[in-house]
């Protein structure tokens, strides 16, 4: 019976140290849990990747002591209570592993990363072994007829499976750190909610970006319709006018623009026919208006025109005209209002000259100052034309004045015009 008391003794003591946190161990684990927070919780923390794990929460000071961000986020996670020794002093590997990867980090505030966070912990907890049993030294040698119970014989192999349960731990924890897949095992295993929380708003985003993406593609297809608009009605206005075929000269000369009387044809020649070399065409005006004036007085019908000095006064007559070029020569006039073309109103009695101004037409207000550089600089003069944004009147403060050069009206002095909100 003496020879027993040895060997029961050393089982006690193995029963009592075969599994215990102890407070070293808890630091250690608290400094890498803090470490591996700090460093998800603020994306600028990245020197964090550089420095070595830290033994204790001292140390973890020591290394962000210049870092703000970190310092207080760092007192957020001291708020969190910590267990005290009495109850952490029986814990064994799993409770040890449990308390830091679900407990602990439950408590946590939520940031960008969390659940990656989390296998990395769980990774790194896991690599901290809590104490285990020391080896003891074989019992001695008991004879059969000294062992009273038979059930002492098989305690001290009871008392040993606490050892052999932390195989495993030790196993995990000896696994490096770059084996691909292990975080993502590890998040699953421990939080499987949040993945799903995560992957729930990333699908959120995706819509986001698509919707976001077709407006983006609206808006440019409206802005190239409205320039392909504004070209083609450009290309319009410059584009030169087909020659007329050539006529009979006995027959009346038809109107170049509709509803306009044969005396104020002028106005309108060369916005009907280019313009040619002026000896033949100054011929062939002459030709035609003899042959005119002989069918005329075979008739009776003799045209009473209008001269200087003459007793019957001309009526005032319209015309709309297109915008300006560089030189100053309008691009386009018409008896009638043209919408999308007509920008300017003359008027004019004798056909040689007139005054013009911006017609007062909210839709014409809006085609000009769109682009006013093109439409109303080379035929206006006022503050600020160019700025045009946030205005939508036009004002005309003096009239402009133009003649007919060459079969084109041409400004002679800018109309001058201000813009109102």
């Amino acid at each position: 019976m003496k020879r027993l008391i040895p060997a029961f003794i050393s089982l006690i003591f193995l029963s009592l140290s075969a599994s215990a946190a102890t407070p070293q161990q808890m630091e250690q684990a608290r400094a890498a849990v803090y470490r591996l927070c700090l460093r998800y919780m603020n994306n600028g923390s990245g020197y964090l990747d550089d420095s070595k794990f830290p033994s204790s929460v001292s140390e973890l000071e020591g290394t962000i002591s210049r870092h703000d961000k970190e310092q207080a986020n760092l007192k957020r996670l001291q708020s969190i209570a910590m267990p005290p020794e009495s109850e952490y002093a029986s814990w064994d590997k799993g409770t040890f592993d449990k308390y830091w990867t679900v407990t602990f980090y439950d408590k946590l505030p939520s940031f960008d990363g969390k659940s990656e966070c989390r296998g990395k912990v769980a990774k790194r907890v896991s690599a901290i072994k809590v104490t285990v049993a020391e080896p003891v030294k074989e019992a001695p040698e008991v004879k059969p007829e000294e062992v009273t119970n038979p059930e002492e014989e098989q305690k001290p192999e009871e008392e040993a499976k606490p050892e052999e349960a932390g195989k495993a731990d030790e196993i995990l924890a000896a696994a490096p750190d770059n084996v691909p897949g292990t975080d993502s095992v590890l998040a699953a295993a421990t939080d499987g909610p949040v993945n799903a929380e995560q992957q729930s708003k990333d699908s959120g985003n995706t819509v986001s970006i698509i919707v976001l993406c077709v407006l983006v593609l609206v808006v440019v297809g409206l802005v190239a319709y409205a320039l392909n608009v504004m070209r083609k009605n450009k290309e319009e206005d410059e584009a030169p006018v087909r020659r007329r075929p050539r006529r009979d000269p006995r027959e009346p000369e038809p109107s170049p623009v509709s509803n306009v009387d044969m005396e104020d044809e002028s106005a309108f020649a060369s916005y009907a026919a280019p313009e040619e070399p002026r000896d033949s065409r100054d011929a062939e005006i002459a030709t035609l208006r003899a042959e005119l004036d002989r069918l005329r007085r075979q008739t009776g019908k003799q045209e009473q025109r209008y001269t200087p000095g003459s007793s019957r006064p001309r009526q005032p007559r319209v015309i709309y005209l297109a915008r300006a070029n560089a030189d100053g020569v309008f691009t386009r006039a018409d008896a009638s209002y043209n919408m999308g073309n007509s920008i300017f109103k003359l008027v004019t009695t004798d056909g040689v000259s007139g005054t013009y101004q911006v017609i007062d037409d909210p839709a014409v207000f809006e085609l000009a100052l769109m682009t006013p550089t093109d439409y109303l600089e080379n035929a206006c003069t006022g503050r600020n034309l160019q700025l045009s944004q946030g205005a939508s009147v036009i004002i005309n403060e003096a009239a402009g004045t133009a003649i007919f050069d060459r079969g084109r009206w041409r400004v002679t002095r800018k109309a001058q015009i201000r813009y109102s909100r």
